[in-house]
């Protein structure tokens, strides 16, 4: 009996540890399942922002600039007085004519360099008198006439938010500017609008990464209304208020991470912020699901190694951490990189060039050497997009941008696509005679690859026009900055144009 007694005794202990034993085990297991899902989340919040504060980057300085594009022409005393003579009914035919082609040339130019769909002239009753190519009989839609009037009243330009109007068949963002005469009274004002869809839309609608359910979406406060400015990612299943929660929360104020239910009923990860100087609110979201998916199988996983992985699950985070931390050091450079990057041409864009102008000027100005820069444009670009189509255009820029990038010789020298049809070559501690044998050499590189344009009206192949501006920034005044010598490479742009195209032109007082 008291052998009984004491095997009886060391069953009952050994079940009281086996049971204390299981309970510290799964106690463990859902102890570090849960840090793991806690972690896990964590790297998609910090992701999730890191996305959001690039993009409201871009966002940011595209509604800038076309905002200066605008102040640009309100600031413009030329434009203003040409306009001013050209309404003015007492100016003979002649002059009006003269005028009336300087004025389309200036739409012109926001079409074909600056990228704009279209841009108009619009007197003080609301009809549009003119646009790229010459006079119009269009009357401004109510919504930017009562616009343009407010512009007269502040004296600067207005931006229109992305919406749908039967005046164009696309969802287009505009900027009204007013027009001065001599006693400061506007007479009239330039519309510029611009498609969002090939523009501002690409500018979050593609993920960085492999996410199948994370997207950003633009929205603005409408009354009491959400007025949703860029499309979503995926098709509205239901219509229930539910679906609107997280662009709710945004437009009531909630700012930062926040959990909430989006427009297909689903709980996500949500990160809200407002684009400086707008209305617009960038709201970016992530499934819950799939950032902790994978659970039920995680967690059987675990339960069977369970020992070794309490011994050494302080090292499986530490590999991890730095693994996230790895992750997002790669998905920063990559969206440095693709912000600094012309998606078309794989060459620098306009604000990598913007970043290194500054720099060099800098640098220019610190150890007293000069700076060049050309200003490449194609030759009646235009005629060659509407007779071969975009997608030829598209194969005609990847083009250019090879040779551009063969003839640099440093690794200095920056080529970059300025905007449209227009590039630039950057080239520090080079003078003007030097950058002028680059230049030529550019010009004869592009007319012997015979590339075809039998479109073109000084050439049966391809060909660019060059301006070239050379500057020591030790030697130039306070008032001067690095916009001097764009403005200078432009202007020298403009005399090889005229004078011909097909070749280039160095900066001078002319």
């Amino acid at each position: 009996m008291e052998y009984y007694s004491t095997v009886k005794q060391r069953r009952n202990t050994t079940a009281i540890v086996i049971i204390v034993f299981t309970i510290l085990l799964l106690w463990g297991l859902w102890y570090f399942y849960s840090e793991r899902q806690t972690h896990k989340k964590h790297l998609a919040e910090n992701e999730l922002q890191l996305i959001n504060q690039l993009q409201r980057d871009n966002l940011r300085l595209w509604r800038e600039r076309h905002v200066i594009d605008a102040a640009h022409i309100t600031e413009d005393s030329l434009l203003n007085s040409a306009v001013t003579y050209w309404l003015n009914n007492e100016s003979s035919i002649k002059t009006k004519n003269y005028l009336q082609d300087h004025i389309s040339r200036s739409l012109r130019i926001m079409t074909e360099q600056r990228g704009y769909n279209a841009a108009y002239l619009v007197d003080a009753e609301g009809n549009i008198v003119l646009d790229a190519l010459g006079k119009t009989n269009l009357r401004l839609p109510d919504q930017e006439l009562a616009v343009m009037h407010e512009a007269f009243k502040t004296a600067g330009p207005i931006a229109i938010e992305p919406r749908l109007d039967d005046f164009f068949g696309f969802p287009f963002f505009g900027v009204i500017t007013p027009i001065h005469d001599q006693n400061n009274n506007p007479i009239a004002s330039i519309w510029l609008v611009t498609d969002v869809r090939t523009t501002l839309y690409t500018l979050i609608e593609k993920w960085p990464g492999n996410s199948d359910t994370a997207e950003s979406n633009l929205i603005m406060k409408e009354g009491d209304k959400v007025l949703l400015l860029s499309p979503l990612r995926h098709p509205l299943l239901t219509n229930t208020d539910e679906e609107s929660q997280v662009f709710s929360k945004a437009i009531d104020g909630m700012r930062g991470l926040f959990d909430a239910v989006d427009y297909r009923n689903q709980d996500v990860i949500a990160t809200a912020a407002l684009i400086n100087q707008s209305p617009w609110i960038l709201v970016s979201k992530i499934n819950n699901e799939e950032v902790l998916k994978n659970s039920t199988q995680e967690l059987l996983g675990l339960a069977a190694p369970i020992v070794l992985y309490l011994l050494i699950a302080s090292a499986g985070l530490v590999y991890v951490q730095r693994q996230g931390w790895t992750r997002e050091k790669k998905l920063t450079l990559e969206l440095e990189r693709i912000v600094r990057v012309d998606t078309l041409t794989n060459i620098a864009n306009r604000l990598s060039l913007d970043e290194n102008l500054k720099k060099e000027w800098d640098s220019a100005y610190r150890y007293k050497k000069p700076l060049s820069l050309l200003m490449i444009d194609i030759d009646f670009f235009k005629k060659f997009n509407d007779n071969y189509g975009h997608l030829e255009g598209d194969e005609c820029l990847k083009h250019i941008s090879k040779i551009l990038s063969t003839s640099v010789g440093r690794s200095s020298d920056l080529v970059a696509r300025y905007g449209g049809e227009e590039f630039a070559i950057l080239l520090p501690d080079t003078d003007a005679k030097n950058a002028l044998i680059l230049g030529q050499r550019v010009c004869t590189l592009i007319s012997k690859t015979q590339y075809q344009h039998i479109y073109s009206d000084n050439s049966s192949m391809l060909t660019v026009s060059i301006g070239l501006a050379t500057m020591y920034p030790n030697t130039e005044e306070k008032t001067v900055h690095v916009n001097d010598l764009i403005q200078r490479a432009d202007h020298a742009l403009y005399k090889a144009k005229q004078s011909g195209r097909n070749q280039i032109k160095e900066f001078s007082s002319f």
